[in-house]
């Protein structure tokens, strides 16, 4: 009788423990947020800008990071509006990249200096802070833009604001980003005779890594300048030794590489096969135009006739990268991956955009797959975004918002393409070693 007792209870228990754990999505705790609506279900003990992915072992031994997503975390939305924080105050127009081992840079302009780095080695959740030697109190540092060599250092670029004379200067970083020297000061004196203006345009030069540029030591970045006789241009700087030196395709009149018209706030990327797009934003229209080169900067042609607007609605400022870490593809397949992150024209806020055929080649039409509000309210109408991709890949952003804010934020490509899309670990990141 004692034995059938025991069994009865035993089944009671099991039967009401079962229902219990269907009948709650998470019986064991609340789990890492995902979704902005679920906010206020979610235990306050839980940190943002979290995951419980890190140190899982993928293909070819690819550990991914501490705060790295696990699968189930990745196959739901981890979304921006809970994961962000803020990285700098009093600062505006912001740079962001990822070192080829995973650590995180941000910074941003300051009209007094010194230059302060903020570091990420766990995914954004924590930051560390560095201060590039050199900079000083009292002086400007402004449009500041990264770049990532091949050997594993980092360029800073910036343009120095001292007594109203500007000059661009580049930084190298080493060991991720915790010291800094002086690399050179480029001699843009031929770019900017008979100038108003002249500085590089911010946010991300480019690693060229794919199609012929495979093996090569290539280095691209925009420099603009406002000249007195023709107005508003752009230079492609070059350098094939990562960095040491950089070339310009600049020519006298200044008009024969970009077209008959003014272009400011350019933005290079390269596509799959090596050829590079430039985007930009004219001075008599609201729209964004692309322009393609062939032969790494020295000549574009423009992507469609009569220099048509190429996107459907307004752009003020944007940042482009590649979805893929240290220069290999985060998605099976996914070699014309790219973002794209524009803030309005006439609005304030910020949208992010996914190609999956390298933009589509520059042409009018059919350029994005999937496209998704990030910030509706900034409260800055002219605001500045940068965006990069995480080594377990998730995207990261930093946008300027309320009146002098700069926001990190990150989100998965499951909250992008909502849940169109995810990451696959039996069949994603498998080639980063």
């Amino acid at each position: 009788m004692r034995k059938r007792y025991f069994l009865i209870t035993f089944a009671i228990i099991t039967i009401i423990a079962g229902v219990w754990v269907l009948a709650c999505k998470h019986p064991f705790g609340p789990g890492i947020p995902k979704k902005a609506d679920k906010v206020d279900e979610i235990n306050d003990s839980i940190v943002p800008l979290t995951g419980s992915g890190g140190g899982r072992i993928l293909g070819d031994g690819y550990v991914l990071p501490q705060n790295s997503l696990s699968q189930e975390e990745q196959d739901e939305e981890y979304d921006p509006d809970f994961n962000n924080t803020i990285l700098f105050s009093g600062r505006n127009i912001p740079a962001l990249t990822v070192t080829s081992n995973g650590v995180i840079l941000a910074t941003a302009g300051t009209t007094s200096g010194p230059i302060t780095i903020k570091r990420s080695s766990d995914m954004g959740k924590t930051w560390f802070e560095t201060t590039v030697n050199g900079t000083t109190s009292g002086i400007g540092y402004i449009h500041p833009f990264f770049i990532n060599c091949h050997n594993g250092d980092i360029l800073l670029g910036v343009v120095s604001n001292n007594a109203g004379s500007k000059t661009t200067i580049i930084y190298r970083g080493k060991n991720d980003g915790q010291n800094w020297t002086v690399e050179t000061n480029i001699n843009f004196s031929y770019i900017c005779k008979d100038t108003k203006e002249c500085f590089v345009t911010y946010g991300q030069g480019i690693t060229l890594r794919h199609g012929a540029n495979v093996n090569a030591k290539k280095l691209m970045f925009p420099y603009f300048y406002y000249n007195t006789t023709n107005g508003k241009f752009t230079a492609t700087m070059l350098s094939e030794n990562d960095g040491e030196t950089f070339t310009n395709n600049f020519s006298a009149g200044g008009k024969s590489s970009y077209g008959n018209f003014n272009t400011y706030e350019t933005k290079f990327i390269e596509l799959s096969d090596g050829n590079i797009l430039l985007n930009m934003r004219t001075s008599f229209t609201d729209m964004a135009f692309w322009m393609k080169s062939t032969d790494c900067g020295k000549t574009w042609s423009i992507t469609t006739d009569n220099k048509a607007p190429q996107e459907s609605e307004n752009v003020k400022h944007a940042d482009f990268t590649r979805y893929e870490f240290s220069g290999k593809d985060i998605k099976n397949n996914g070699s014309k991956y790219a973002l794209a992150i524009f803030s309005s024209y006439t609005g304030n806020s910020y949208t992010v955009k996914m190609t999956t055929n390298d933009f589509n080649n520059g042409a009018k039409n059919n350029k994005y797959h999937f496209t998704r509000e990030l910030v509706n309210e900034s409260g800055r109408e002219d605001g500045y975004p940068a965006i990069t991709v995480l080594p377990d890949g998730t995207i990261a952003t930093l946008t300027e918002e309320n009146s002098s804010d700069i926001v990190f934020r990150r989100f998965n490509l499951s909250w992008l393409t909502y849940q169109d899309n995810k990451i696959d670990y039996s069949k994603d990141l498998k080639n980063q070693n």
